[in-house]
């Protein structure tokens, strides 16, 4: 019953910086072990389902691909999910949630959480 955007910049050319200085999300994306990451993954995968959506003209999130975890490279080309090492890997959870059938990738018309409370 609860929709949450989730925000962060990976910038693939300064992987060493993300790493170094993010916070929490090398954590998240289980880039770095730990006990929450092993933990995080597991909840994730025992999501009842997963609604990724992405922004048909989002112009807040580059490339508006990365909503569903598509990755971008450093030569700016963007990655399909199902070719990263997030998913091949698992690392998340999310994998184990698609092959469960439990994600469901949306193309909302429009700018970037332009939407209304109907819609």
């Amino acid at each position: 019953d609860y929709v949450a955007p989730a925000g962060y910049f990976r910038d693939p050319k300064k992987l060493d910086v993300y790493m170094k200085d993010s916070v929490f999300l090398p954590y998240l994306n289980n880039d770095k072990n730990s006990t929450f990451a092993a933990t995080s993954k597991k909840r994730f995968a025992q999501l009842n389902g997963a609604m990724l959506v992405m922004f048909g003209s989002d112009t807040m999130i580059y490339p508006k691909e990365t909503a569903w975890f598509w990755e971008l490279q450093a030569d700016g080309s963007v990655k399909n999910v199902n070719q990263t090492a997030l998913y091949t890997e698992d690392h998340i959870g999310l994998k184990s949630l698609m092959d469960a059938g439990k994600v469901q990738f949306i193309t909302w018309p429009g700018n970037h959480l332009h939407m209304t409370q109907d819609e």
